[in-house]
């Protein structure tokens, strides 16, 4: 039988996998190293407002599933996106090995028959962008100061290379899942030009250097993504995760045929306070019934960590995809 790594990578390499990939189950993630530590553990604190090394400041309601960036006019970091070089606050990613030795340790301990090593990198050149200056003014400077745009989202490139860089130099990873939602739930917060222009060649950039280091890119955007399928294999990313249920999964593998991985359609409307085992289970026997048939698919509720909000939905549906795969094998 395949190990969870070896069934996941027959899917990447369009061969024929035993059984459904299941979730996340392929990727096992360290999570304890500095920089993660610094940029996002160290700045979500449940009942704070806290600030990031950038500056931004993050509001997480006690209660809440999780902190957000709370941007008004007076916590804006960019105020006047051409003045942003007096602004953006320039990130010292050095650290001593010593920092690094647990994580070392932890990547370590991965038995690679059976896991890919993951890493993980949050906050892309997008959600980097907005928790600077919020939406409204991110988006309208797409229209209006595109040349301080390209000029932020260079700064912000080189700072992903550097981060990149130094976590691989570190870590011996498989894959990266790297966060940048794109979209709402039924379309994408800009134009698939904005997108091209602003965003596709820093991403193959940056992208192209992890995977040229033996490392694959994951994907998270819990987004309607469906005109971007194209543009994310050009991206060099592996597996999209995140895939929500109002993109078209037969539409989109009709165009990419395979050299894109689909990873989502479980609705999360099933992760609430009054869930109910039949209804979870229902929802991932939907979800497999709908879009197992045009491949390159693994059912997975489209959070970017593998939890849940409410405990039990989780371990539900991992449970209710090992009954399928047990049923089809």
């Amino acid at each position: 039988m395949m190990t969870a790594r070896e069934n996941y990578m027959e899917l990447v390499k369009g061969g024929k996998p035993e059984r459904l990939v299941n979730g996340y189950e392929p990727f096992e993630f360290v999570l304890n190293e500095p920089l993660l530590n610094k940029y996002y553990f160290s700045c979500y604190i449940e009942g704070q407002d806290t600030k990031n090394p950038f500056g931004v400041t993050i509001r997480w309601k006690q209660g809440d599933h999780a902190g957000m960036p709370y941007i008004t006019e007076e916590t804006k970091v960019i105020k006047d996106i051409t003045k942003w070089k007096d602004d953006l606050i320039k990130q010292d990613l050095k650290y001593p090995d010593a920092d690094w030795k647990a994580a070392q340790e932890a990547c370590a301990k991965i038995d690679r028959k059976e896991k890919l090593a993951t890493g993980l990198m949050v906050t892309g050149l997008f959600e980097a962008s907005h928790f600077l200056m919020g939406f409204e003014d991110t988006l309208m400077n797409f229209l209006m100061e595109e040349e301080s745009m390209h000029e932020l989202l260079d700064a912000l490139l080189e700072w992903k290379m550097d981060y990149a860089k130094e976590l691989m130099d570190h870590l011996d990873l498989d894959a990266i899942l790297f966060h940048d939602d794109l979209g709402a739930k039924d379309r994408l917060f800009f134009s698939e030009e904005v997108f091209t222009e602003f965003f596709k060649p820093r991403y193959e950039k940056l992208f192209g250097y992890i995977t040229s280091r033996g490392v694959q890119v994951v994907l998270h955007a819990d987004s309607y993504c469906e005109p971007l399928v194209e543009h994310f294999v050009d991206m060099h990313i592996t597996t999209w995760q995140g895939a929500l249920v109002t993109n078209d999964f037969k539409a989109m593998q009709e165009r990419v045929k395979g050299r894109l991985i689909c990873m989502g359609g479980i609705d999360s409307y099933v992760d609430r306070e009054d869930w109910s085992e039949e209804e979870v289970r229902g929802e991932v026997r939907r979800a497999i019934e709908a879009y197992a048939p045009y491949g390159a698919f693994i059912p997975c509720i489209t959070y970017g960590l593998p939890e849940s909000i409410y405990p039990g939905v989780f371990e539900c549906i991992q449970d209710e995809v090992d009954k399928y795969n047990k049923e089809h094998m």
